[in-house]
């Protein structure tokens, strides 16, 4: 997976330098992160990495991404969601569902569209391992077929469902979190001052950093925890359901009542997180300087449905900062009037931004 997520990682910095090379200065670090978060989904679920020559096709499947998380957390769309067939039946109600169900069918017809031009290429008496997830839930579904099995879950009505949770919960939150940390480092120059010192110390060229390198850069893992801490992605977190009567503290919950963890209330607690509403790397070192993780800082969820794409989001987070920041210096760009507001919806994300890149070799 490091291979991975390092080849996106080498791309993402040649396209910026490329850029910085033409006598750019202020560029979209938010869109070369996007696109390289995304290729590494792609080629997780459909085998192939988008890169420059696919970039219009990346941006087409990011805008369906951003409105269904973004429609998802308006108030409108929790009201109807319980019973959509009910509220389409009022003006306003009607007006978002017909927009809704428009986008969702055109989402719907691309990603149907690469599944059936994935099948095509898919040699099904071929004895070798599946490349990428589409098509090892495919050669499922032809196992299925030839022993008979039919009315399985298997369909790809089921498949499409799948990769759209893959797609978006494996590209939204990761390239939003590189984000806010990238907006973070700007507007604390000092941070980012302490963060280009330890790679210099620990790293001291402009070589492709990995895994082997993560025990000894500490002040970076605390970055991405605090990051991931201050910028509060998912402050309410996905709905989930009691399976039977349980009791909390005192508060009686029946079974089937529908609950969720709001995971802003942990994140931002002075009881452990003093002073949460200053962005503070330090919070996660000890007296040797070396990083710790509590278990107050839970981004990932917790207990059985934690998220399932936690050690893939891990690895992306600390190599992607890691080279990054040890390739560049970020400034703010000439317009900085909205430079890091938030955009609230299911995901919590920043106002389009660019970014002052310098190289740092």
């Amino acid at each position: 997976m490091q291979e991975r997520v390092l080849v996106e990682v080498t791309n993402l910095i040649t396209d910026v330098k490329d850029e910085i090379t033409h006598g750019r200065k202020d560029i979209s670090v938010q869109n070369a992160i996007d696109l390289a978060v995304g290729s590494i989904i792609n080629g997780l679920t459909f085998g192939y990495r988008y890169g420059k020559e696919k970039e219009e096709e990346f941006f087409k499947v990011k805008k369906f991404a951003q409105f269904l998380v973004s429609e998802s957390g308006s108030p409108i769309f929790n009201m109807m969601n319980p019973d959509p067939e009910y509220y389409k039946k009022f003006p306003i109600c009607n007006q978002f569902y017909k927009t809704f169900t428009a986008e969702i069918q055109n989402m719907k017809n691309h990603f149907f569209h690469l599944i059936d031009e994935h099948r095509k290429g898919i040699d099904f008496d071929s004895n070798e391992d599946p490349t990428d997830f589409v098509e090892a839930y495919m050669r499922h579904q032809h196992k299925l077929k030839l022993d008979g099995i039919v009315n399985s879950n298997y369909d790809d009505a089921q498949l499409y469902a799948t990769v759209l949770d893959l797609w978006i919960a494996g590209q939204e939150t990761t390239s939003n979190t590189l984000a806010w940390l990238c907006v973070y480092l700007t507007q604390n120059p000092q941070i980012q001052q302490k963060l280009h010192k330890e790679l210099d110390e620990n790293i001291g060229s402009d070589r492709v950093i990995t895994l082997d390198d993560k025990n000894n850069l500490n002040y970076l893992n605390a970055i991405v925890a605090e990051t991931q801490r201050f910028c509060n992605l998912v402050p309410i977190n996905l709905p989930h359901r009691t399976t039977k009567d349980t009791q909390i503290r005192g508060y009686k919950i029946p079974a089937d009542t529908v609950i969720t963890h709001q995971v802003s209330t942990v994140l931002m607690d002075e009881r452990y997180f003093p002073e949460p509403e200053k962005f503070k790397p330090e919070r996660f070192l000890d007296k040797n300087g070396k990083f710790f993780q509590p278990p107050e800082l839970m981004p990932f969820g917790i207990g059985k449905r934690a998220c399932l794409g936690e050690g893939l989001a891990r690895l992306e987070l600390y190599l992607f900062t890691a080279n990054i920041f040890n390739q560049f210096k970020l400034d703010y760009p000439s317009n900085k009037s909205e430079f890091g507001k938030r955009i609230i919806g299911a995901t919590v994300t920043p106002v389009p931004f660019l970014c002052n890149v310098i190289n740092r070799f």
